[in-house]
């Protein structure tokens, strides 16, 4: 059975980004859940423990920082891809990121997993936009 509240997960040790994040998905989804990490080894214990199901939920927009300590977004990415396909189907990637580096972004549209990428610089205009587009489809 499908459930059709908007899952949300952010993935940042930034605690304003998480919060601007969070304000946004508030303002555009009356039904909503948000499980927030700010260590990603957290995020994907998460991931296997609750969207192990196929087709328990429609779809799951996953909100990832890149540039963390320790274990950055890319490794994350890298851990992920190794996920069974019935949790992958369920998870959308949106990178937020503060990087300058331009092969991020060039990396990010080569992602197979990365459905999109908001620089923080602009990240409540762009957070409006992406989620605009996921309300079309959750």
């Amino acid at each position: 059975m499908e459930n059709k509240l908007a899952q949300f997960i952010v993935v940042d040790d930034d605690p304003t980004s998480v919060e601007l994040i969070k304000m946004a998905i508030s303002n555009s989804f009356d039904s909503h859940v948000v499980y927030d990490f700010t260590e990603p080894d957290k995020a994907l214990y998460h991931i296997l423990e609750n969207y192990n199901k196929p087709g328990e939920y429609k779809s799951v927009m996953l909100f990832l920082d890149l540039n963390m300590p320790l274990f950055n977004g890319w490794s994350f990415i890298d851990l992920f891809s190794l996920l069974d396909e019935k949790i992958k189907n369920q998870i959308n990637i949106c990178i937020v990121s503060s990087s300058e580096d331009p092969q991020d972004k060039i990396r990010s549209t080569q992602n197979i997993y990365v459905s999109e990428y908001i620089d923080k610089k602009v990240l409540f205009v762009d957070l409006q936009f992406v989620l605009a587009k996921y309300k079309m489809v959750a």
